[in-house]
């Protein structure tokens, strides 16, 4: 008898151990975890599932100038630039807590109050038993690559209207002026180290 209690006294710290050892192995996952989210480059926000601010990464600080003190406990439309209609976030909204992610572009405001424009992925996370408890959005700044193709279509405007220039000028002055102009655009804004002027050549 003595040595059966024996082995189940054995058997029950192995088994102890081995609980341990997946305790630690499960916690230094989550630290990992951790780390690489407080050290993301992207900007990182976890809410409860009334949409309410609980976590937010010192990325999101660093670009919207607000604490995490300060956004805990608050709905993430204070972002939401006034002009930028509410309606714009019900489809967001109703991708998200019917279970799906959601991905696209958003428009938002720093604490400051410049404007700033973000590629989201923002999606539901379960509980063991499938219930959504939480939501998480990834969120990567994208402001330059706007404001650069803001200014591509800006130039390409441009170029448009050099184009109808040559429909309203008589055609004795169209090729030089024409000529003129696109070079000076495409030098300026596109291959400034291929295109150079050229001299007009006319016919006699």
């Amino acid at each position: 008898e003595l040595g059966i209690q024996n082995q189940e006294q054995k058997e029950a710290c192995q088994k102890l151990q081995a609980e341990i050892s997946e305790c630690m192995r499960i916690r230094d996952d989550v630290n990992k975890l951790w780390h690489a989210i407080e050290q993301s480059p992207s900007t990182v926000m976890i809410t409860d599932v009334n949409g309410n601010i609980e976590y937010v990464n010192p990325k999101f600080t660093q670009l919207t100038g607000y604490t995490p003190e300060e956004v805990r406990g608050k709905n993430p439309r204070i972002l939401k630039p006034d002009w930028v209609p509410s309606e714009a976030y019900r489809k967001l909204w109703e991708t998200i807590t019917s279970g799906g992610e959601w991905r696209g572009e958003m428009c938002n405001k720093k604490k400051n109050g410049d404007i700033y424009w973000e590629f989201a992925s923002i999606s539901p996370v379960r509980n063991p038993k499938g219930v959504i408890t939480h939501f998480v959005g990834v969120k990567e700044d994208i402001t330059e690559r706007k404001q650069a193709e803001e200014e591509r279509n800006k130039h390409i405007q441009e170029l448009e209207d050099i184009m109808s220039f040559s429909t309203i000028t008589n055609e004795a002055v169209q090729d030089e002026a024409l000529l003129k102009h696109m070079t000076s655009a495409l030098r300026l804004h596109f291959i400034p180290d291929i295109i150079a002027p050229s001299p007009i050549t006319r016919a006699p």
